[in-house]
């Protein structure tokens, strides 16, 4: 029964943004603090200069013109892909292509998609073309399953990048449990590929 909540969780994750690829990776997401509160308003802006508004957008509230890429404010999720930031503004992709601006200040924080994934949960978008890997490369052993999976459920353990291809170390299960018992032989470790280019090959679960 907890094995089936917590996939029915991760889904309704994925469903509250991530449902499409954003046209453009960035540096990294911007979050917002204090996604619980109610009352919570984020403005955002057209120019870096916060002349214009786009919206003010409302956590609780009937979304209209602004989609941020994860949204679950009510499990501390509301963020946005960074594309630029400075000391003054983020400049962010919403509704996974269009371009705005945040002021930068206490009510955001930064992070790169490098400890965005460490320690998450990641899905392949397509398995037959991003297999696992005993060692990061193309060239590398692919790791043979025992049982058909037509979606995974990966945990993440360390990003690296080598000869300009992006890769994660992550932890599965060889019987197909989710997750796998850590410390018993169910448990195996491989590499897969989290982006090519600016395309994500990976759907990222966060729980938190």
């Amino acid at each position: 029964m907890r094995t089936l909540t917590t996939i029915l969780f991760l889904l309704t994750l994925t469903s509250y943004g991530q449902e499409n690829n954003p046209i453009k990776l960035g540096i990294g997401i911007i979050a917002i603090t204090d996604t619980y509160d109610e009352s919570k308003i984020v403005t955002v802006y057209r120019d870096k200069d916060f002349n214009e508004k786009i919206e003010d957008f409302k956590l609780y509230g009937q979304l209209k013109r602004v989609w941020p890429y994860y949204f679950k404010p009510d499990y501390g999720l509301c963020s946005f892909v960074c594309l630029e930031r400075t000391n003054e503004y983020f400049k962010i992709l919403f509704n996974d292509k269009e371009e705005g601006f945040l002021k930068n200040d206490n009510e955001k924080y930064f992070k790169t998609w490098e400890s965005v994934l460490i320690n998450s949960t990641v899905e392949r978008l397509d398995l037959k073309s991003n297999p696992l890997k005993l060692k990061p490369g193309d060239n590398q052993t692919t790791i043979s399953l025992e049982y058909e999976v037509k979606v995974d459920r990966l945990e993440v353990i360390d990003v690296i990048e080598i000869n300009g291809q992006h890769w994660i170390n992550v932890r599965f299960s060889k019987t197909g449990k989710v997750p796998c018992d850590k410390g018993t032989s169910d448990c195996g470790t491989g590499w897969i590929k989290w982006k090519s280019g600016d395309k994500l090959l990976v759907n990222i679960l966060l729980l938190c």
